[in-house]
């Protein structure tokens, strides 16, 4: 019995044996080298993608079809390229050599975008152009440029000047010669608490004529970083913000200009000048110059309600900005700043006659010349000179007594004795010279 047991033992061991043979142990080992497998093919399939087929020359059939290819080529940032000629209109040769002029007609910007004019070479065959083209511009660049009409030019460009960008391209269609950069000033000028650092602008206008141009503005910051700039501008705004509350308290014009220079100025009156200061420089570290304190003084004698502008002109023989104020229906002028630099207490609200060193265009601010209303008394006086006149024919009419000389001349002896008396009465008129 025990023998069997053995035997059926053994006959087990050895099928199990065979089985292992039949059946090796790799099972799991396979599975798990497909899956990396797997995985691999589905990270190698974007490598295999069929690569990318060049595009077809364009075919061109006038200028306008080769202009536009060229302005293709510029928005892809491409240098060469190939233009397929196909039953072509015109003068292929001729138009290849006026090709520039064309672009600088209707599209100065792609011309603008290169540092020199672009090349046009016909083959032999005329079947294909080739153009090469030297870039100055990336093709993001290029289609950052704005186009727009001129009149909504300086709306753009004033947005672009609120951003803070250091340089803005636009492409304007009916150019007008104007001077954007002095409107722009006066912007700034209005807007000091948006604008706390004054940019100096440059413009440069492509090409030198034509109706439509391209106008390339750089501002300029001493400030370098808009973050900081941006900071800076919250930073004057706070107090900016204070002041307006406190202004709107006051009820009388004059009360509003000594308010706000106890505010700007606050005592001890340590008010420094820089002529680089910034509106920023003013409100936050009381260091200004006229042109900063004309400016936030305008501004804030607006937002109190008052009527203020500001007047641009010289002092002294230098450049020089201040301030006029309508009060009780006439203008009166101030200049805070040569107030805070010669530390007085309260600011001085001047007739224009008595702005004396101050000089200014009285074409641009004509109301602010007061003398003006002398003018209708300078009317008046040719009145009064006709005055006399009228008042001398009353007299002649007086004299119509005269006529009782003739009736005395009714006698004939008497008539010569009454010309004697007439004769009596002239001389008393140089007696009353001689006095």
């Amino acid at each position: 019995m025990l023998k069997k047991r053995l035997l059926l033992l053994l006959l087990f061991v050895v099928l199990f044996a065979g089985c292992q043979s039949l059946y090796p142990d790799d099972y799991h080992s396979v599975n798990v080298h497909n899956a990396p497998y797997a995985y691999r093919e589905t990270e190698t399939a974007p490598s295999a993608a069929e690569p990318k087929v060049p595009a077809a020359p364009p075919t061109v059939s006038r200028a306008s079809d080769i202009r536009d290819a060229i302005k293709e080529m510029v928005l892809r940032g491409e240098d060469d390229g190939i233009f397929l000629l196909e039953d072509y209109v015109g003068d292929v040769e001729e138009d290849i050599k006026g090709m520039t002029d064309l672009l600088l007609k209707d599209s100065p910007m792609y011309i603008f975008a290169m540092k020199e004019n672009p090349i046009l070479i016909l083959n032999e065959t005329k079947t294909e152009v080739r153009v090469r083209l030297k870039r100055r511009m990336e093709p993001d660049e290029v289609k950052a440029i704005t186009t727009c009409m001129y009149h909504d030019a300086l709306d753009k460009i004033e947005e672009a000047l609120l951003e803070q960008v250091a340089s803005y391209t636009i492409q304007v269609s009916g150019f007008q010669e104007e001077d954007i950069a002095a409107e722009l000033d006066r912007f700034i000028l209005k807007h000091p608490d948006q604008i706390v650092e004054a940019p100096r602008i440059s413009i440069s206008v492509f090409p030198d004529r034509g109706n439509v141009r391209v106008l390339d503005v750089r501002f300029y910051y001493n400030t370098a970083d808009r973050k900081t700039l941006s900071q800076r501008k919250e930073d004057t705004k706070k107090p900016l913000t204070v002041y307006e509350t406190l202004l709107a308290h006051e009820q009388r014009t004059p009360e509003v200009v000594e308010t706000l220079y106890k505010l700007l100025v606050p005592l001890p009156r340590n008010y420094r000048y820089d002529p680089e200061a910034t509106v920023y420089s003013l409100v936050v570290r009381r260091v200004g110059n006229s042109r900063t304190m004309a400016s936030v003084v305008a501004y804030l004698c607006t937002c109190a309600g008052a009527e203020c502008e500001i007047v641009e002109g010289e002092r002294a023989g230098e450049p020089w900005y201040w301030n006029r104020i309508m009060v009780d229906g006439r203008w009166r002028s101030f200049d805070l700043h040569a107030t805070a630099l010669a530390r007085m207490e309260t600011p001085n609200l001047l007739p224009a006659e008595e702005m004396v060193g101050y000089s200014w265009d009285r074409w641009r601010y004509p109301d602010l010349d007061e003398p003006e209303p002398s003018e209708p008394t300078d009317t008046e006086e040719p009145t009064d000179l006709t005055e006399p006149t009228d008042s001398s024919d009353p007299n002649e009419a007086t004299e119509p007594s005269q006529p009782s000389e003739p009736a005395e001349s009714t006698e004939p002896s008497e008539p010569v004795e009454s010309s004697e008396p007439s004769q009596i009465t002239e001389p008393t008129e140089p007696s009353g010279e001689e006095p």
